[in-house]
């Protein structure tokens, strides 16, 4: 396991951020949060870095993950 998306280091790449969000939703989970830096250089490659935060609606737990969109 790779552990992909737990770090701004170690983001997702190029997932759909509102289809992430229904997925997780099927989990429980509500987004909280999202933000988003522009002009992000990662392996070689310009583009956009979100951070996105949910809560889960049962136990109140939180989990953040990182996706990083290339510009095209």
């Amino acid at each position: 396991m790779e552990g992909k998306g737990l770090t701004m280091e170690n983001p997702f790449h190029d997932l759909n951020v509102i289809g992430c969000s229904e997925l997780f939703k099927m989990f429980h989970f509500e987004k909280i949060s999202r933000q988003t830096t522009y002009n992000v250089a990662f392996d070689g490659n310009k583009g956009a870095l979100d951070e996105l935060t949910f809560k889960h609606m049962v136990d109140n737990s939180e989990i953040t993950y990182y996706n990083f969109c290339r510009y095209v």
